[in-house]
């Protein structure tokens, strides 16, 4: 066999780690802690390296076990598990030491109860959805959604417990927001070959299919995803009315602010819904329009709490660091090659 370069293994660790998405799991945990009122800049350092681990637990576990499976698939070749770059037993490993590493830090910075069960919810949940999501595919978008609910929350308990109102709200619009992300829109991006994986997801279930190139889209799918959306409307607007929130946005700000960012997701929405013909290109274009208004909105929404720096300091860095990994990486800016 070759023997690797450092740099082709260096690579391989890299697209292992799914590096290009790094920052997603850490934003959420130190989201959770800013809206809590952290503002020590350690603690938040702390909190960004628990959240490195916990992301790379997540998919160092989900190469590790969807391995045998993805051995069948071409689309994975490049996977450093399948060409062998590494092995299974130095990615478990890695996973371990990863999940191992987070629950170390957290009990030496954040030594109380509350921090150390939503931590332990969360890898569990990682565990869970890693593990059994082709056999239990109908609710493997609600176990997921589930660990990154428990996430932000965990980086709110680090700060104060029990929560007010408002985190509340923001873990439940996490919650349903996650469950669209992959339930509707992940599983539209993915119809045409869902079927591949031995598991049957929710749009499968409720009859969306590609017929020839054409993309079927019941009105039972449709009602399932504009339920969520209505859902996480429902929760933006209890959360404007909270006291703290309305105090700094005027109802003529949140007019000219907020309902054009609503008029673009729910376009985004209704022409994802409404899509005649597969083309996965288009889906994932609609689906970089709804979730990054979405995220924008999310932003907005917290920014009498958080500050408008850290707002945006939260919306730049994911989006600087997966541009940038995927250049380096892939040769181009979006759609990474894994």
């Amino acid at each position: 066999m070759k023997r690797l370069s450092i740099k082709e293994k260096l690579i391989a660790l890299l697209l292992l780690l799914r590096i290009h998405s790094a920052f997603s799991e850490p934003v959420i945990m130190i989201f959770g802690a800013l809206v809590s009122g952290l503002f020590d800049l350690k603690l938040i350092v702390i909190i960004f390296l628990i959240g490195i681990f916990y992301h790379i637990f997540g998919y160092v576990l989900n190469a590790y076990a969807d391995v045998e499976v993805d051995k069948r698939s071409s689309e994975t070749k490049k996977n450093p598990l399948i060409s062998g770059m590494i092995s299974p037993r130095s990615a478990l490993v890695l996973a371990l030491g990863s999940g191992g590493a987070a629950i170390v830090f957290s009990i030496v910075f954040f030594a109380r109860f509350e921090p150390t069960v939503l931590l332990l919810l969360t890898l569990i949940s990682i565990v869970a959805y890693d593990f059994s999501r082709r056999r239990i595919r109908e609710i493997s978008d609600v176990i997921i959604a589930g660990s990154l609910m428990f996430s932000f929350f965990y980086g709110a308990s680090c700060v104060i417990y029990p929560w007010g109102v408002t985190i509340w709200i923001i873990g439940l619009i996490i919650f349903v927001g996650i469950i669209f992300v992959n339930g509707v829109e992940g599983a539209l991006k993915d119809v045409d070959h869902d079927f591949v994986s031995g598991g049957r997801s929710v749009a499968a279930i409720l009859g969306v299919k590609v017929q020839v190139g054409q993309v079927i889209i019941p009105w039972k799918f449709k009602f399932f995803a504009y339920g969520l959306y209505v859902i996480c409307i429902a929760l933006a607007i209890l959360f404007i009315r909270q006291p703290e929130i309305m105090a700094w946005y005027r109802l003529e700000i949140q007019l000219l602010i907020f309902i054009p960012l609503i008029v673009i997701i729910t376009y985004g929405i209704s022409r994802l819904l409404t899509l005649k013909h597969f083309l996965r290109s288009r889906i994932r274009q609609l689906y970089a329009l709804i979730n990054g208004t979405a995220g924008v909105l999310i932003f907005l929404l917290v920014m009498p709490i958080i500050g408008m720096i850290s707002s945006l300091i939260l919306i730049v860095m994911p989006v600087s660091w997966y541009v940038l990994c995927n250049v380096v990486l892939y040769g181009k800016p979006f759609q990474p090659g894994v």
